[in-house]
Protein backbone atom coordinates (compact mmCIF):
# COMPACT_ATOMS: atom_id res chain seq x y z
CA UNK A 1 0.00 0.00 0.00
CA UNK A 2 3.22 2.40 0.67
CA UNK A 3 3.68 3.22 -2.87
CA UNK A 4 0.21 3.79 -3.25
CA UNK A 5 0.24 6.22 -0.64
CA UNK A 6 3.37 7.99 -1.67
CA UNK A 7 1.91 8.66 -4.97
CA UNK A 8 -1.52 10.23 -3.70
CA UNK A 9 0.57 12.76 -1.69
CA UNK A 10 1.74 14.07 -5.45
CA UNK A 11 -2.04 14.44 -6.75
CA UNK A 12 -3.60 17.73 -7.51
CA UNK A 13 -6.55 17.15 -5.14
CA UNK A 14 -5.90 18.23 -1.63
CA UNK A 15 -8.32 15.52 0.03
CA UNK A 16 -6.21 13.04 -1.73
CA UNK A 17 -2.78 14.63 -0.52
CA UNK A 18 -3.92 14.16 2.98
CA UNK A 19 -5.72 10.84 2.60
CA UNK A 20 -2.02 9.53 1.12
CA UNK A 21 -0.05 11.13 4.47
CA UNK A 22 -2.94 9.95 6.86
CA UNK A 23 -2.63 6.46 4.73
CA UNK A 24 1.20 6.52 5.11
CA UNK A 25 0.98 7.64 8.85
CA UNK A 26 -1.22 4.56 9.91
CA UNK A 27 0.79 1.97 7.73
CA UNK A 28 4.31 3.15 9.74
CA UNK A 29 2.72 1.82 13.21
CA UNK A 30 3.86 2.90 15.88
CA UNK A 31 6.17 5.98 14.38
CA UNK A 32 3.32 7.63 13.40
CA UNK A 33 3.24 10.81 10.79
CA UNK A 34 6.73 11.94 9.44
CA UNK A 35 7.15 15.51 10.13
CA UNK A 36 8.92 16.23 6.73
CA UNK A 37 5.93 14.56 4.84
CA UNK A 38 3.37 17.08 6.98
CA UNK A 39 5.68 19.76 5.35
CA UNK A 40 5.82 18.49 1.92
CA UNK A 41 1.94 19.34 1.74
CA UNK A 42 2.96 23.04 1.09
CA UNK A 43 0.14 25.08 1.27
CA UNK A 44 -0.25 26.48 5.38
CA UNK A 45 -3.89 26.20 4.68
CA UNK A 46 -3.41 22.73 3.53
CA UNK A 47 -1.15 21.65 6.46
CA UNK A 48 -3.11 23.38 9.33
CA UNK A 49 -5.79 20.61 7.84
CA UNK A 50 -3.26 17.65 7.63
CA UNK A 51 -2.41 18.50 11.34
CA UNK A 52 -5.84 18.49 12.83
CA UNK A 53 -6.34 15.22 11.10
CA UNK A 54 -3.23 13.75 12.19
CA UNK A 55 -4.22 14.78 15.63
CA UNK A 56 -7.48 13.65 15.56
CA UNK A 57 -6.35 10.10 14.99
CA UNK A 58 -3.54 10.24 17.54
CA UNK A 59 -0.95 9.67 14.64
CA UNK A 60 1.63 12.45 15.82
CA UNK A 61 4.37 11.41 18.05
CA UNK A 62 6.55 13.40 20.34
CA UNK A 63 9.93 13.66 17.49
CA UNK A 64 7.56 14.41 14.90
CA UNK A 65 5.75 17.38 17.25
CA UNK A 66 9.13 18.44 17.88
CA UNK A 67 10.22 18.43 14.32
CA UNK A 68 7.39 20.83 13.90
CA UNK A 69 7.84 23.23 16.53
CA UNK A 70 11.10 24.21 15.09
CA UNK A 71 9.71 24.97 11.79
CA UNK A 72 10.28 29.00 11.45
CA UNK A 73 6.95 29.28 9.19
CA UNK A 74 4.60 27.72 11.58
CA UNK A 75 1.43 29.55 12.05
CA UNK A 76 0.37 30.41 15.99
CA UNK A 77 -2.77 28.02 15.78
CA UNK A 78 -0.54 24.89 14.74
CA UNK A 79 1.39 25.83 17.07
CA UNK A 80 -0.76 25.97 20.01
CA UNK A 81 -2.18 22.54 19.00
CA UNK A 82 1.29 21.07 18.66
CA UNK A 83 2.55 21.91 22.02
CA UNK A 84 -1.58 21.44 23.41
CA UNK A 85 -0.87 17.80 22.22
CA UNK A 86 2.87 17.28 24.23
CA UNK A 87 0.48 18.23 27.01
CA UNK A 88 -1.62 15.93 26.79
CA UNK A 89 1.17 13.30 25.95
CA UNK A 90 2.70 14.33 29.19
CA UNK A 91 6.15 15.57 27.14
CA UNK A 92 8.47 18.45 28.04
CA UNK A 93 7.27 21.70 26.32
CA UNK A 94 8.64 25.69 26.98
CA UNK A 95 6.46 28.36 27.16
CA UNK A 96 8.61 30.16 24.70
CA UNK A 97 7.25 28.22 22.55
CA UNK A 98 3.95 30.41 23.15
CA UNK A 99 4.98 33.34 22.88
CA UNK A 100 3.52 34.62 19.25
CA UNK A 101 0.07 32.93 20.47
CA UNK A 102 -1.29 36.23 22.65
CA UNK A 103 -1.49 38.34 19.46
CA UNK A 104 -3.25 35.78 17.52
CA UNK A 105 -6.48 37.48 16.58
CA UNK A 106 -8.12 34.07 16.87
CA UNK A 107 -9.70 33.87 20.09
CA UNK A 108 -9.21 30.01 20.64
CA UNK A 109 -5.87 30.37 19.93
CA UNK A 110 -5.37 32.92 22.05
CA UNK A 111 -7.43 31.17 24.86
CA UNK A 112 -6.02 27.77 24.23
CA UNK A 113 -2.28 29.27 25.04
CA UNK A 114 -3.37 30.84 27.70
CA UNK A 115 -4.68 27.88 28.96
CA UNK A 116 -1.46 26.23 28.62
CA UNK A 117 0.12 29.12 30.16
CA UNK A 118 -1.83 28.82 33.32
CA UNK A 119 -0.01 24.91 33.71
CA UNK A 120 2.79 26.81 34.03
CA UNK A 121 1.49 29.91 36.58
CA UNK A 122 1.46 32.47 34.39
CA UNK A 123 -1.93 33.70 34.28
CA UNK A 124 -0.83 37.30 32.12
CA UNK A 125 -2.89 35.97 28.68
CA UNK A 126 -5.59 34.48 30.24
CA UNK A 127 -6.76 37.91 32.11
CA UNK A 128 -6.67 39.24 28.60
CA UNK A 129 -8.81 36.38 27.95
CA UNK A 130 -10.94 37.03 30.28
CA UNK A 131 -11.23 40.80 29.19
CA UNK A 132 -12.30 40.01 25.72
CA UNK A 133 -15.00 37.31 27.17
CA UNK A 134 -16.77 40.14 29.40
CA UNK A 135 -17.24 42.08 25.61
CA UNK A 136 -18.39 39.60 23.49
CA UNK A 137 -22.32 38.26 23.24
CA UNK A 138 -23.38 35.80 25.93
CA UNK A 139 -24.05 32.92 22.56
CA UNK A 140 -20.71 34.08 21.55
CA UNK A 141 -19.00 33.44 25.55
CA UNK A 142 -20.77 30.35 25.89
CA UNK A 143 -19.22 29.22 22.55
CA UNK A 144 -16.16 29.45 23.32
CA UNK A 145 -16.22 28.88 26.92
CA UNK A 146 -17.63 25.07 25.75
CA UNK A 147 -14.74 24.73 23.20
CA UNK A 148 -12.11 25.57 26.03
CA UNK A 149 -13.84 23.17 28.52
CA UNK A 150 -13.75 20.69 25.75
CA UNK A 151 -10.11 21.65 24.91
CA UNK A 152 -8.97 21.57 28.60
CA UNK A 153 -10.50 17.92 28.89
CA UNK A 154 -9.24 16.46 25.68
CA UNK A 155 -5.49 18.17 26.41
CA UNK A 156 -5.26 17.36 30.21
CA UNK A 157 -5.20 21.01 31.13
CA UNK A 158 -5.50 21.02 34.79
CA UNK A 159 -5.08 24.45 36.25
CA UNK A 160 -7.53 25.28 33.48
CA UNK A 161 -10.67 23.45 35.51
CA UNK A 162 -11.16 25.55 37.85
CA UNK A 163 -11.34 29.12 35.87
CA UNK A 164 -13.78 27.35 33.90
CA UNK A 165 -16.41 26.48 36.53
CA UNK A 166 -16.01 30.38 37.69
CA UNK A 167 -17.24 31.36 34.43
CA UNK A 168 -20.05 28.89 33.57
CA UNK A 169 -21.17 29.09 37.31
CA UNK A 170 -24.35 30.95 35.93
CA UNK A 171 -24.80 28.79 32.87
CA UNK A 172 -27.38 25.69 32.73
CA UNK A 173 -26.01 25.26 29.20
CA UNK A 174 -23.67 23.08 27.17
CA UNK A 175 -20.50 25.54 28.33
CA UNK A 176 -21.54 24.47 31.60
CA UNK A 177 -21.79 20.68 31.09
CA UNK A 178 -18.72 20.81 29.45
CA UNK A 179 -17.05 22.73 32.22
CA UNK A 180 -18.05 20.21 34.51
CA UNK A 181 -17.18 16.97 32.62
CA UNK A 182 -13.44 18.51 32.34
CA UNK A 183 -13.57 19.24 36.06
CA UNK A 184 -14.93 15.27 36.80
CA UNK A 185 -11.72 14.46 34.93
CA UNK A 186 -9.40 16.95 35.88
CA UNK A 187 -10.43 18.01 39.77
CA UNK A 188 -12.93 15.57 40.81
CA UNK A 189 -13.70 16.87 44.01
CA UNK A 190 -14.78 19.96 42.60
CA UNK A 191 -16.35 18.39 39.64
CA UNK A 192 -18.57 15.92 41.93
CA UNK A 193 -19.74 19.60 43.95
CA UNK A 194 -20.61 21.32 40.99
CA UNK A 195 -22.46 18.29 39.46
CA UNK A 196 -24.62 18.01 42.12
CA UNK A 197 -25.25 21.47 42.23
CA UNK A 198 -26.46 21.27 38.60
CA UNK A 199 -28.52 18.44 39.57
CA UNK A 200 -30.48 20.16 42.12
Amino acid sequence: MQPMFESLLKAEQPSMRIDGLLGLAEASGEAGADAERVRAIGDPALRTVAIQQCLGLSLLKPAAIQAMLAWSDLPAYDRVLLVAEMNRQRQPWETSLLQDAPSSAMAETKSLAAMLQLERGNDATWREVLEKLAKVSEDDRADLLKRLAEAALHYQLKASSGPLLELTANSRGADRLAAIAAALSLQPEAGRAALLAHLN
